[in-house]
């Protein structure tokens, strides 16, 4: 009796999540799969390098890619001075993307509907 208590006291036990930092092929293979959602807010981004963020200022158009193994983007301008780039660290179906000042965002995954 105490290894069916055991046994069933496994299955029942929710898995604990662990962020996994995701390679430049990784973010290259996801991204343009996923909408990235949080507090009123989505992002998606296309195979061609373009992303599209919305908010309630609106909608705002940006350039994404790849560097090493980092996410990339730019809006308003290519300009190089305009690009920031973020680590990016899964756990689950959350991203979190991490500036180089350790300041992170938390959005939900959701599949992207063509």
């Amino acid at each position: 009796m105490k290894y069916l208590a055991f046994a069933a006291a496994c299955l029942t036990t929710p898995a604990i999540a662990e962020e996994i930092r995701l390679t430049g092929p990784d973010i290259q293979e996801l991204l343009p799969t996923i909408v990235v959602t949080g507090n009123q807010t989505w992002q998606n981004f296309d195979l061609n390098g373009d992303t599209r963020y919305d908010d309630a200022r609106g909608p705002s158009h940006g350039w994404w890619e790849v560097r090493g193994n980092q996410y990339c983007s730019a809006w308003g301008s290519r300009e190089p001075s305009y690009w920031s780039c973020y680590q990016v660290w899964r756990d689950g179906e959350t991203l979190i993307w991490t500036n180089d000042s350790g300041n992170r965002t938390e959005n939900h995954i959701q599949p992207r509907q063509n």
